[in-house]
């Protein structure tokens, strides 16, 4: 009996400080709402990435969800403890309304190899932000029918 439970404390320890050497991203926010942005306008957000795991965090790869949003973070790879800032952009030209993009950042993290940031925004023409007024068509061909 005694055998068993020292065997199954050795086994138990074992896992969590297994847990401990690896690498392990942390965010201090997911998401961030950027409000009312004029259109035309690129805002921009910084996020915080911190490993802390035990062992060196490897940020492999960032993916934007569109091509109106950039981000790269100032360094590929944390010590632990360490941290980096992630700039991420959003370009709000030809864009109109609510706006909800994200970032996904993967890593070499074993226990969340893959997390996602949000960014979000209502973009306002001239008009609707106290400016210059702007006419927003969606489409780039309209049939008017026929006109006098």
């Amino acid at each position: 009996m005694t055998k068993n439970l020292l065997f199954v404390f050795f086994l138990f320890s074992s896992m969590v400080f297994g847990q401990l050497l690896q690498p392990k991203l942390v965010l201090q926010q997911s998401s961030f709402d950027f409000g009312a942005i004029k259109q035309g306008e690129t805002v921009s957000h910084t996020f915080v990435l911190t490993n802390s795991g035990g062992d060196l965090l490897k940020i492999t790869n960032v993916q934007a969800s569109c091509g109106c949003t950039a981000a790269v973070p100032e360094k590929s790879e944390l010590a632990p403890g360490e941290s980096t800032n992630l700039p991420v952009k959003f370009n709000s030209k030809g864009r109109m309304g609510n706006q909800v993009k994200t970032v996904k950042i993967f890593t070499n993290d074993p226990q969340a190899p893959e997390m996602t940031i949000t960014i979000s925004g209502n973009v306002v023409t001239g008009e609707q932000s106290g400016s210059v007024p702007i006419i927003y068509f969606p489409e780039t061909q309209h049939d008017f029918g026929k006109v006098s």
